[in-house]
């Protein structure tokens, strides 16, 4: 189930990646950093250098349906935006949960917060929080408090 809601969040991205124009990348400008154009794991090519198409202003988002329907997307979504994964301790037996899910209905925004948890305990402080856009899942702000 969460394999097919991040395939969904990804393919609601890769679907408002619908640019025009050139979209070729310039090689002979740039540094690489490594592996230009060599296959990585699932035979996805990497490239580097300069893009051409720069219309990062320009937002085209064809897809009809919201990429955030639910909860437990917006919790998948945060988890994967926070690298949640990242923050966990097993040394410390420190893992963050989610805690609480909030859905703006004017704004149709999703915030998300996570805890840090110990032991199974909550343990008070700070928490780790995502605003992300209900109908294309852009990040609208991350913060600690």
């Amino acid at each position: 189930m969460k394999k097919a809601i991040i395939i969904l969040l990804f393919s609601c991205f890769l679907s408002s990646c619908v640019v025009q124009g050139d979209n070729s990348i310039n090689k002979s400008e740039g540094e690489s950093m490594g592996n230009k154009g060599e296959s990585i794991e699932n035979k996805t090519t990497y490239k580097e250098g300069i893009y051409t198409n720069k219309n990062w202003d320009v937002i085209e988002f064809p897809i009809e349906q919201d990429c955030i329907q639910d909860k437990e997307t917006a919790i998948i979504a945060a988890e994967i935006f926070l690298l949640i994964e990242r923050l966990q301790d097993e040394a410390q037996n420190l893992s963050f949960r989610p805690t609480e899910v909030f859905y703006d209905t004017e704004d149709m925004i999703w915030i998300v917060s996570f805890s840090p948890f110990q032991n199974g305990m909550l343990i008070p402080g700070d928490s780790y929080n995502i605003a992300l856009r209900k109908n294309n899942a852009e990040v609208l702000k991350m913060w600690v408090e």
